[in-house]
């Protein structure tokens, strides 16, 4: 009677140890994936290229990048708070005299970047330095994103059971394939 009662607390213990294995296996893979979505957020803002606009303006609705001139950091910098190198937006308007930018970025010069939300700011064609088209690169999106998707792959597998490094407790018979 005792060695039933025995075998029942062994076999108690057993199921219970191997519920909280099976509950720690699945919050390392809810912690995996979560990390793995962490890292593809990066992927939603694309890669992009600049290209300097040579002998054509930039059209309203275009995304361009402003490189500020020094006259134009003289002009701007009661404006713009900070003394700026490059100014980021979609154009919304030029004339013969003047850019206007629907602001998303400006980099100053000492490095800090200031985030807008798209208000409209006017730069004297005399302030700007040098325009440039800002497009998305479609090639470069496309490995960042394949390389991005590869490394969450290796990551949410668990590297240790990519290389083979894994757990052998999962193999029916536990251990060593063969005994012998």
């Amino acid at each position: 009677m005792r060695e039933k009662e025995s075998d029942r607390a062994r076999l108690a213990v057993a199921g219970i140890e191997l519920v909280t294995a099976s509950r720690r296996a699945l919050r390392s893979r809810q912690r995996r994936a979560l990390f793995a979505g962490l890292l593809l957020v990066p992927q939603l803002a694309g890669c992009y290229t600049t290209r300097p606009l040579v002998g054509r303006d930039p059209s309203p609705g275009e995304n361009v990048v402003l490189t500020i001139s020094d006259q134009g950091r003289v002009e701007l910098g009661d404006r713009l708070g900070v003394r700026p190198y490059r100014v980021q937006g979609r154009l919304a308007d030029r004339t013969s005299e003047a850019f206007t930018i629907n602001v998303s970025t400006i980099r100053g010069v000492e490095g800090g970047l200031v985030t807008w939300s798209g208000e409209p700011v006017s730069f004297s064609r005399s302030a700007v330095a040098q325009v440039e088209e800002r497009k998305v690169s479609t090639w470069r999106s496309v490995l960042v994103a394949g390389a991005t998707v590869g490394l969450v792959a290796l990551f949410v597998a668990g590297i240790d059971e990519f290389f083979g490094g894994g757990s052998t407790g999962d193999r029916p018979g536990g251990g060593d394939p063969d005994p012998t």
